[in-house]
């Protein structure tokens, strides 16, 4: 069956520094920058474990593939945001779900200011040339955009729900002790 007669939309997961936005095509790489570039420490999720599947979305695996639409992706586990406002959901999700631990005695080698980009800013900055190609390989109708819309964050709140109760159970195990 081909991806739209399936009605999923098909994703390219880029994996961002949640502080200072570098873009990463692995998520071990973007676990290894922020350790050293910033000083905290991300999990890694465990190896040999795919991706579940998922009732809104297909992932472009390989590079090569054609894809739809780019999400920002967590290191850590399988959430992932589109990449409109993405940065400031992905921080807010990677502080309060994995609460990353700082280095004891961190400095930063390179001493550079690690903020995030204003929203003015990162309008302003330069768009790689392959986003660009990529993003015109396949143009969705303002219809199906809208709808995509709707599920992306019909699927976020469910995600959020499903971290909340994560974290309710995590914090009854650790009551029972």
């Amino acid at each position: 069956m081909s991806q739209q007669k399936q009605g999923k939309v098909t994703v390219n997961i880029i994996y961002p520094c949640y502080i200072c936005a570098e873009e990463f095509t692995m998520a071990n790489a973007v676990i290894h920058h922020v350790r050293k570039a910033h000083g905290y420490i991300l999990v890694a999720r465990h190896p040999g474990h795919r991706r579940p599947a998922d009732g809104f979305y297909m992932y472009a695996n390989r590079r090569d593939e054609i894809w739809q639409v780019q999400h920002w992706g967590c290191p850590s586990c399988w959430y992932h945001t589109p990449k409109i406002n993405g940065v400031e959901q992905l921080m807010k999700h990677i502080m309060e779900v994995h609460e990353p631990e700082r280095i004891e005695g961190f400095i930063n080698p390179d001493k550079e200011q690690n903020e995030l980009m204003d929203s003015e800013e990162e309008e302003e900055a330069p768009v790689k040339e392959a986003e660009v190609e990529s993003e015109l390989k396949i143009n969705i109708g303002e219809e199906e955009e809208a709808q995509l819309m709707v599920m992306q964050a019909i699927k976020q709140r469910l995600d959020d729900i499903n971290g909340l109760f994560k974290t309710v159970l995590h914090e009854d195990k650790s009551h029972d002790k």
